[in-house]
Order: structure tokens, then sequence, then C-alpha cells
């Protein structure tokens, strides 16, 4: 099981983990147990990023986060021209 610090966000690899763990059943602790997170960052997760037609898409939910994440450099300048400084590491 992997370790996680608590203030890292949700990656891509995490999202396609839990959508695979839904659809097969699996319950939330299950899911946190196997990305090392708390069973109610995956609850928020899913319940932020689920629908009732379509239930969990990671590829939706991570669209949302890169989204969000856009709107908050726009609102913040200056985050852009830090991410920028950093060669080689994105925001």
């Amino acid at each position: 099981m992997r370790t996680k610090d608590s203030d890292q966000q949700l990656q891509a690899e995490d999202r396609m983990t839990i959508a695979s763990m839904k659809q097969t059943g699996a319950s939330v602790r299950a899911m946190a147990r196997t990305l090392g997170r708390s069973p109610g960052t995956i609850s928020r997760e899913l319940t932020r990023n689920s629908c009732a037609q379509t239930g969990y898409s990671c590829r939706v939910a991570q669209e949302r986060r890169s989204a969000s994440r856009l709107a908050a450099m726009l609102r913040a300048p200056w985050l852009s021209l830090m991410c920028a400084a950093r060669a080689g590491s994105s925001c």
C-alpha cells in the first residue's frame, strides 16, 4: 500500500483506480486502503464527480480538476509566473 501526504491531490492514476474499483463494487474503505488515502477523501471524490445518469467518471473528474486549477491560476496571475519559473515542473 502506498502512503500519501494528506495535502497531496489525487492524480489521474488514482482516479482511474477509483473508477475501476467502483465498477467492481469495491467499498470506499477498500479503495482508500489501496490508494493509501482516507476514506473521506475517496468519498468526497465520488460525491463531487458522480452524476445520477453516468456515475463516476475518472475522465470527467480529471477535466474538472484541470479546469479548477486553470481558474485558480487566472485568479492569481503571480502563480503562473511562479510555475513558469520552475523549469521542468508542472503546477
